[in-house]
């Protein structure tokens, strides 16, 4: 962008959108008469386009010139702006105003060639024409009113592969040790301090348990007898206690036989 006739512009006092000047400020200081007592640059825009107040301030001025021109000037904390040339004028005098609040359109009132929006620039906040001073970098340094919030820095991801760590395998307690680990046909049993697999066991045969019941009889036997002999009372007491004695010699002989054959 450059600071001349037929150069582009863009400004938020107009939205932030690119037009084009159509008359510099030097061109209007070369000019006698009007051009140069009123001295700013005009931008040709479209009819209606929105213009924005560039800074908080109050109303100085919002009312048509002896041209038939409608006006608006504004008085800022360091500056004047003025605004000529408009369709229409959204503020009264006297009006405080905040940045970026929309104050008028864009038009073709006055002694115009076309629609332009003529804007000056007044040093200091005394309405005063010789201090009307080059208006452009003041309307590209015009900054967003609503400006957005920046966005943190999103953190760079790696590309690098990533490595799963193994899973430690987990420590089973007897109990919870899978059977396909454990021996076939054997279980570990657990009570108190001692452990013995089941394979190991003691298991009783047949023969065994024809001899546990023999063994049951020879001390259970007599006990039986005798409860049998006292119901019974025809039979004699020495053929009872006979026949208990007997009994219990027999029984008495068949251990010692067992205790002399398992030597």
């Amino acid at each position: 962008m450059a600071n001349k006739t037929g150069s582009k512009i863009r400004t938020w006092v107009l939205g932030n959108r690119e037009f084009t000047i159509s008359w510099d400020f030097k061109s209007h200081q070369r000019f006698g008469g009007s051009p140069k007592l009123f001295a700013g640059i005009d931008i040709g825009t479209q009819v209606g386009t929105n213009i924005y107040a560039p800074e908080s301030g109050i109303v100085y001025r919002s009312r048509p010139a002896t041209d038939g021109a409608e006006i608006i000037c504004l008085k800022h904390k360091t500056c004047m702006t003025e605004y000529v040339h408009l369709l229409a004028r959204l503020v009264e005098k006297g009006q405080k105003i905040k940045k970026g609040q929309l104050i008028g359109r864009t038009g073709k009132s006055g002694k115009v060639t076309g629609p332009h929006l003529h804007f000056a620039l007044i040093k200091g906040t005394t309405y005063v024409n010789s201090k009307r001073i080059d208006p452009y970098a003041f309307l590209l340094g015009v900054s967003d009113p609503n400006p957005r919030p920046k966005l943190a820095p999103q953190p760079t991801l790696s590309t690098s592969p990533i490595t799963p760590n193994p899973s430690p395998k987990p420590v089973l307690s007897p109990e919870l040790t899978p059977a396909s680990s454990q021996p076939e046909n054997s279980a570990i049993i657990e009570g108190g301090d001692e452990k013995m697999d089941e394979s190991k066991r003691f298991t009783l045969s047949k023969e065994d348990l024809l001899k546990w019941g023999k063994n049951l009889l020879i001390f259970a036997g007599p006990a039986l007898l005798v409860l049998i002999a006292s119901l019974v009372e025809e039979i004699p007491d020495d053929w009872k206690y006979g026949a208990i004695a007997l009994y219990v010699l027999n029984g008495l002989a068949d251990l010692i036989r067992k205790f002399l054959a398992g030597k």
